[in-house]
Formats: structure tokens, sequence, C-alpha cells
């Protein structure tokens, strides 16, 4: 019998154990929440990370983050997303609206066209993290 390997087993961790699990505290704000109500602040990786460089001159949309920014309601989070991508050297453009609604996305393409010249490339990030029990 192998001891060390023994050791090692009963000492491993279950992941499914490790972390806190639902029900969470409840939250005092509703969702899409800002970053100002987060217990410790994003890291944003304006100053940490290094891109490729491979979409160098492409035009984007991204939505929540990018150089056209469409937010919902957080205005100062999207000031501040804009402000790392101006003090990059690159134009932000800040568009409020919901993405669910065509006609704003419809607006997002047209302001996207003006205001870059084109558009190359398209990120949908509109999303929240729910936990669930199960897939099912």
């Amino acid at each position: 019998m192998n001891t060390t390997a023994n050791s090692t087993a009963t000492s491993l961790v279950d992941p499914l154990t490790k972390y806190p699990k639902p029900p969470y505290p409840a939250k005092p704000w509703a969702v899409p929440g800002t970053e100002a109500q987060m217990q410790f602040s994003a890291d944003h990786g304006e100053t940490s990370y290094q891109g490729s460089g491979k979409l160098m001159g492409r035009r984007a949309l991204i939505t929540n983050a990018g150089v056209v920014i469409s937010y919902l309601n957080e205005d100062q989070d999207a000031r501040e997303t804009a402000r790392y991508s101006e003090e990059a050297g690159h134009k932000a453009v800040l568009v409020p609206g919901d993405i669910g609604d065509e006609a704003h996305c419809q607006q997002l393409d047209r302001r996207t066209v003006e205001e870059l010249g084109g558009l190359d490339i398209l990120v949908n990030n509109a999303a929240y993290q729910v936990a669930h029990k199960s897939l099912q």
C-alpha cells in the first residue's frame, strides 16, 4: 500500500464543499449593480493587462466595455470604462439604453458606423451570474 498516495488523497478538499453555497446573503441593490457597491474594487486590467495586438485597427461594438459602450443605467461605471479606453488612446462613445430593445440595438449599429467609420467586431457581453443547484 502506498501511504504517500493515501495521505495525499485524504488531504484533498472537495470543491463542492469548499466554497459558500446558496442561499447567499441578500444584496442591498438591484440588478444591474454598480462597482461602487462592490466589497472589493474590480481589476479592469487597465494597468496589468497586455493585449496581443491582434485587434489593433479594428472597430468594435462591445456592450458593457469597449470602444462603443452600451449600458443600461450604470452611468458612473460606464464613464469609468470610457476613461480607461481614452487613457489607452482610444475613442470611447457612451450609449445608454436597453439592448433588449431592438430599436436601441439598431441605434448602436448606426452610432458605431457614424462615430468609428465602420463595424468589424461585435461582442455582446450583457449578462449577470446566477447560481443554480443543478443544470436542470
